[in-house]
């Protein structure tokens, strides 16, 4: 594989979160994780349809986690076995 090197513009806040992914790749493989690796492993993931891949990766106030619980609660009454 050639490699290339370019300069892309991201937020802190992205940055934050891609170093944060390849820090738990390294912890997970134990070894280093470059930024491209860490790229390619999002991008591969993206692409399997596993929502348990990015299992707490959505950030959500106590308000909203109770509202999504008592939604789920009100239309599982609505369900009927047949």
């Amino acid at each position: 594989m050639i490699k290339v090197s370019k300069t892309i513009k991201i937020s802190e806040k992205s940055y934050n979160k891609l170093n944060a992914f390849a820090g738990s790749l390294r912890a997970k493989e134990g070894k280093p994780i470059s930024i491209d690796k860490a790229l390619s492993e999002l991008f591969e993931r993206s692409t399997k349809g596993k929502a348990t891949d990015f299992a707490g990766s959505w950030s959500m106030s106590e308000e909203e986690a109770e509202n999504i619980k008592n939604d789920l609660k009100r239309h599982w009454k609505t369900w009927k076995i047949k």
